[in-house]
């Protein structure tokens, strides 16, 4: 008899959105694996492409546990195998077709399984002592300690030589030189100036948006809810929800952004360009697609991806993604003296901690750095 294979299968719902199970060769989902990815999805309100994510992951550690003929408990038992497959088989499709994966990728595969086997002895479907296979628990004195239960199976990534890359003040305008419609501008400046993530950028609906400078004046209220806005000033709510295009905010709490007086001139003009798209007027969605077959329909992120790429061509920069915007805003915002709890709510972090990824030095600052330290050396060396 052959292994039975797993494959992730995406569910559209006309209400929710989609989410996602484990099926085999048969389309039979495998019943504790897609329970867990219902809850995850429903109950902690994951958005689509963690989901997504997470079932790949199972899909691929449940096919591995049927070829090696292992159960459950017993894949726990070797989950280093597993480990040793992923860093040792090659990719058969994708980019890096024919390379194996790389670390960290083999290390988020691996937290989707350890979470899935909390989750299994949780619902009692294992035994307790699986975790033990897959945790190096703390003795009495140490339940204490800030870090909690170690790991057994994680790979060692590489540490940065340096910060995740951003774009420069010269890019962004450089971008917007090369853009041919206003709602591409209007994207560039409103991704630089507000640091939004591309899920918060692409969820936005017109209700979402208070341009006016005091919105409980007019009745506005909070979006979702009928408590009246009473945020001063021109402003955006950025909402975590369930949209058409999928697109979702990682932020887990809604929040408000100020908008700048460009960001308002923009945004008119874009707002001309879309009443132009008679398919996108009974669209709440912000922003949509201007041409081609979706037309009308609120932009996905790959188009936004698309469209960053071709104008970063036409304008012959390097690849520019559109989360390098954020990582500009963000670094910007260090340099010219916004504290990390300014920026933690205007980014949505959870923790002022989150800047830490965000800080960008370049070569000018350290070496302004280094000198001003000489030069205040120096000065009292020779008092």
């Amino acid at each position: 008899m052959n292994p039975v294979g797993y494959q992730r299968l995406r569910i559209d719902t006309p209400s929710i959105g989609s989410y996602y199970a484990v099926v085999d060769d048969e389309y039979v989902p495998h019943a504790l694996v897609s329970r867990w990815l219902e809850v995850r999805f429903f109950g902690r309100a994951h958005a689509e492409t963690t989901s997504a994510q997470y079932a790949s992951s199972l899909a691929l550690f449940l096919g591995w546990v049927e070829r090696t003929g292992r159960d459950l408990p017993s894949a726990a038992h070797d989950l280093h195998l597993f480990q040793a497959y992923l860093s040792t088989a090659p990719l058969t499709s994708g980019p890096c077709a024919g390379r194996p994966r790389r670390v960290g990728r083999i290390n988020r595969i691996l937290v989707a399984v350890r979470e899935f086997y909390r989750f299994a002895v949780a619902e009692g479907a294992l035994p307790r002592a699986v975790l033990d296979m897959l945790f190096e628990m703390p003795n009495e004195n140490g339940f204490g300690a800030r870090n909690g239960p170690r790991v057994r199976h994680r790979g060692r990534e590489p540490r940065r030589a340096s910060a995740p890359d951003q774009a420069t003040a010269a890019e962004v305008t450089e971008l917007l030189r090369s853009a041919t419609t206003a709602r591409d501008r209007f994207l560039i400046m409103l991704l630089a100036l507000t640091g939004l993530r591309v899920g918060q950028a692409l969820g936005l609906r017109r209700q979402d948006l208070h341009l006016v400078p005091d919105a409980s004046r007019l009745g506005l209220s909070i979006p979702g809810t009928e408590q009246l806005c009473r945020i001063p000033g021109e402003h955006m709510h950025i909402v975590r929800r369930r949209n058409p295009n999928r697109a979702w905010s990682k932020a887990g709490f809604d929040f408000t952004v100020p908008v700048p007086a460009i960001l308002l001139a923009l945004y008119d003009r874009y707002t001309d360009e879309r009443e132009r798209c008679r398919e996108a007027a009974d669209n709440d969605m912000l922003v949509v697609a201007l041409s081609g077959p979706t037309r009308g329909n609120a932009m996905s992120a790959r188009n936004l991806h698309k469209t960053f790429e071709r104008l970063a061509g036409a304008a012959g920069l390097r690849h520019i993604h559109p989360h390098m915007l954020r990582h500009f805003a963000a670094s910007e915002h260090l340099a010219s003296g916004t504290t990390r709890d300014e920026l933690q709510t205007l980014l949505g972090w959870a923790s002022p901690a989150s800047a830490e990824p965000y800080i960008h030095v370049n070569a000018d600052r350290r070496r302004d750095a280094v000198d001003r330290l000489t030069e205040r050396l120096t000065a009292e060396a020779w008092q």
